[in-house]
């Protein structure tokens, strides 16, 4: 895991071009998308540069068939939300269940429905996310941290949910202070107990990770997926599926309820979906069908910081190997130490130095 810093990492919504919901050409069927990549899905079992060298042929083949799966579901939401989570659950198989995950998100002033208004002076905050896990036979330890500039460079503030499962899941809920000069600083704001388990954390964290991007939602492509179209391509040598979303008014009817979808562990602010003017995601999967990045734009976001803003929100998330096992286990596992033997409790200020 690389260190955080005040513009690395990860929030909010994506790199991938807006396709906007007039404008854009209209994307290919699910059928004839999942026709398209089942005919030239005759998947190389080759390495992909990321030491996948442990991973057999079949496990590889099996997630690239899982992409044309999803997409062949994806109108049927209890069925393609069961399809997402085995893409998940297989991205963290390929890397062994040790996953780096780092994202760039920036919040805009919304002044129009396109890309345009991406500038300078529109920038309200920029967010960097850092998150990662690793699995031994023991444990799984994992840190999913975020932190937030304002448009000066200024950093104003973090959160994260630092865990360890073994024969108990515990979570430490933090606020961050500072994430400068190689330290994490903050304070330990709850403990939390149960929240996760060890066969259902990877694909759960992940799904966070490249779909949340650190705000709690009313909507999803994982929970709602037929709001979505779907448009699947190869690229290179490997697949890009692109989402927009199908009806407006549809879309922010269901995005109009209060209940956020998934278990809100951090505390994260929940983002309005229910007056946007469009929302794209852009997913790109390698030869095997592993997940590498996830992009997602949305514009005209109802954005409560210090005041409710309409904003256009947009992240990048990048999937990786988790390399430094045994620096990540010191320092996670040694914060978890101090939570479980009380040396951390509520309201604890912690420094960790030498973060990564």
């Amino acid at each position: 895991m690389k260190k955080m810093t005040g513009y690395a990492g990860a929030l909010l919504l994506a790199a991938a071009v807006f396709a906007g919901c007039s404008s854009s050409p209209a994307p290919a069927s699910s059928s004839q998308a999942a026709s398209s990549v089942q005919a030239s899905s005759a998947v190389q079992s080759q390495s992909t540069g990321k030491n996948s060298s442990a991973n057999s042929s079949s496990q590889t083949a099996e997630s690239a068939d899982l992409v044309s799966e999803l997409v062949s579901v994806s109108g049927d939401d209890e069925k393609a939300q069961e399809a997402w989570m085995k893409i998940f659950q297989k991205t963290a198989d390929f890397y062994q269940g040790n996953v780096e995950t780092e994202g760039d998100g920036e919040i805009y002033e919304y002044t129009t429905n396109d890309d345009s208004s991406f500038v300078d002076n529109h920038l309200i905050y920029k967010d960097g996310r850092e998150n990662g896990f690793m699995t031994t036979s023991q444990e799984v330890l994992g840190a999913d941290l975020i932190d937030m500039d304002n448009s000066f460079n200024t950093v104003i503030g973090g959160s994260g949910v630092i865990t360890r499962i073994a024969n108990t899941s515990t979570s430490a809920v933090v606020k961050l202070t500072d994430t400068s000069d190689d330290h994490l600083k903050g304070t330990v704001e709850k403990i939390v107990d149960g929240a996760f388990t060890k066969e259902n954390y990877g694909a759960n964290n992940l799904r966070e990770a490249t779909i949340n991007c650190g705000f709690a939602r009313t909507v999803d492509p994982v929970h709602d997926s037929s709001l979505y179209n779907y448009d699947l391509q190869k690229k290179g040598n490997g697949y890009k599926l692109t989402l927009t979303v199908k009806n407006l008014d549809e879309y922010k009817s269901k995005a109009s309820s209060p209940t956020v979808i998934t278990d809100n562990v951090s505390g994260a602010r929940t983002i309005g979906l229910n007056e946007i003017t469009g929302e794209t995601f852009v997913f790109d999967f390698d030869q095997n069908g592993v997940l590498e990045e996830v992009g997602n734009n949305i514009f005209h976001a109802i954005y409560v910081g210090d005041e409710k803003e309409y904003a256009n929100v947009r992240n990048v998330t990048e999937i990786d190997r988790l390399d430094d096992l045994d620096e990540f286990q010191k320092i996670i596992g040694g914060f978890m130490q101090d939570i479980d033997s009380k040396k951390l409790t509520q309201g604890s200020e912690f420094d960790i130095e030498d973060w990564q």
